[in-house]
């Protein structure tokens, strides 16, 4: 009985990786078939697409090491890379869906390259983590702190290029320090370190959150993944009604 539980865990889990491959390979080649001008030739430095491949990396990693090595067990380390990775496309669909969407045309919205790299890449992610029955025995804070370190990176790499090049990687509003300054507070907005700390807390939220529902799965896994999806999806249709409202 344990055996067959397991094997179902796996094979889902398999299934959920390959749809997280091809969510993210097929709404890349959507979104760079869509057009060629403008922002979409730099759309390989939106946090957008590096956080799609690096689950996407990640999930066939997990994939190639259960078709070589079949039921070995996979180093603590992979598992690291994996929670960070969960809790950066995460990080990608709450941003998308709760700042950016209400700003976005309904016909950008309703595309199947962003709904595919904006949600469903993070929907299938997270229940794929949820499925896992891996168990960390780090402690959970030190674990959500690692969700901080590619988020962090990108930033480093974001102010750089904006510094050196004059011009933002892509137009990602509340890290245009330019425009807002770092610890400003106007009529205009507020400065880009409040945004950032803002964001590190929502970061640190999101993994105590997956990790928690990963907890919750061992009681109720249907449901548990069914309720997070339900979730998930509908904060992403509420906000994209926005965009129609204002």
């Amino acid at each position: 009985m344990v055996n067959n539980i397991e094997s179902k865990r796996k094979d889902i889990g398999s299934i959920l990786k390959i749809g997280v491959i091809f969510s993210c390979t097929t709404g890349i080649v959507l979104h760079l078939t869509a057009d060629t001008s403008g922002f979409m030739n730099r759309i390989f430095l939106a946090f957008t697409i590096q956080s799609n491949m690096w689950i996407a990396g990640i999930c066939l990693l997990f994939l190639i090491i259960d078709i070589v090595r079949k039921n070995e067990s996979k180093p603590v380390w992979l598992h690291v890379l994996r929670f960070m990775f969960t809790v950066s496309i995460l990080l990608t669909y709450i941003v998308f869906a709760v700042l950016l969407s209400p700003l976005m045309e309904l016909s950008y919205l309703s595309s199947l390259s962003n709904i595919l790299l904006h949600t469903v890449t993070a929907v299938l992610a997270v229940a794929d983590f949820i499925v896992d029955d891996f168990k960390y025995t780090i402690k959970p804070r030190m674990l959500a702190f690692s969700g901080l370190i590619m988020p962090l990176l990108y930033s480093v790499f974001f102010f750089i290029y904006y510094e050196v090049m004059n011009q933002m990687p892509v137009p990602y509003f509340f890290m245009d320090f330019k425009k807002y300054g770092w610890f400003t507070i106007g009529n205009d907005g507020i400065g880009v370190i409040y945004w950032m700390s803002i964001l590190c807390i929502v970061l640190m939220l999101i993994g105590y959150i997956i990790l928690l529902l990963k907890k919750k799965n061992a009681d109720n896994l249907k449901k548990t993944v069914v309720i997070t999806i339900i979730a998930m999806l509908s904060v992403s249709v509420v906000f994209s009604l926005l965009s129609i409202v204002f």
